[in-house]
């Protein structure tokens, strides 16, 4: 009887955790499916950069801790305590994001580890389920969309049975002040933008920007700039 998708994608996971590199073929092996059957899970696993992968050979990203299963079973033998990261992406500033919280954990002398979700909203909330099962000590969230926008409900997020912090979010209207966030001053820095530029004399200065969890901070600060002549113009 042949294996579920997420499971072998687990499987392989693990095998390039311990291995740091292998070729297809021996995951294919290993696997007991088809070569293009592995090469899909590998493609899969690369698009939520959760691997690397490149002529046949499969590779662990360094910007990535320990995967879940088998770090938080390392952590528990360990008793070391476990904290749980959801990102989207590990591409982009994700990946620094990831290698920053990475740092931090391993000072205080506990361990990360990262779901990601591959922008995919259901899958925001299927990842917290899996890192509190998993048994984490505490919870950094970053979802596909801030929420409410996302899977993940706003009033769920204040009722998680570990302490939890938002990165790069926030939540809307009347749930924002009980939960704590941590982000970038993206509005600020989109003012300080237009400020530097009417200094230097300009006097049109137009915002291109697309619709995305930090776009409506970015054009708030836009908004705010103090030059007159710096007003909202969007494609």
């Amino acid at each position: 009887m042949g294996t579920s998708a997420e499971h072998r994608r687990h499987r392989i996971l693990e095998i390039a955790q311990e291995l740091g590199r292998v070729q297809v073929a021996e995951l294919a092996e290993e696997l007991g499916v088809a070569p293009v059957m592995a090469r899909r899970d590998v493609a899969a696993l690369a698009a939520r950069g959760l691997l690397t992968h490149g002529y046949g050979v499969v590779s662990w990203p360094e910007h990535v801790p320990p995967y879940l299963p088998v770090a938080v079973g390392r952590a528990r033998r360990s008793n070391r305590a476990t904290l749980g990261m959801l990102v989207p992406s590990g591409a982009y500033y994700f990946g620094e994001m990831v290698r920053g919280a990475q740092e931090a954990a391993t000072a205080a002398d506990a361990r990360l580890v990262v779901g990601v979700s591959g922008y995919r909203r259901s899958e925001d909330d299927a990842q917290v389920r899996k890192l509190l099962a998993a048994g984490v000590d505490g919870l950094l969230l970053t979802p596909s969309a801030d929420p409410g926008a996302s899977a993940i409900a706003p009033a769920g997020l204040r009722d998680l049975a570990v302490p939890a912090v938002l990165v790069e979010r926030r939540l809307p209207g009347p749930f924002a002040l009980p939960m704590d966030r941590v982000g970038s001053d993206h509005g600020f820095g989109a003012l300080l933008a237009v400020r530097h530029l009417a200094e230097l004399g300009h006097r049109r200065i137009a915002l291109a920007a697309h619709r995305s969890p930090t776009g409506a901070a970015v054009c708030a600060g836009y908004r705010s700039a103090p030059s007159p002549s710096a007003r909202p113009r969007f494609p």
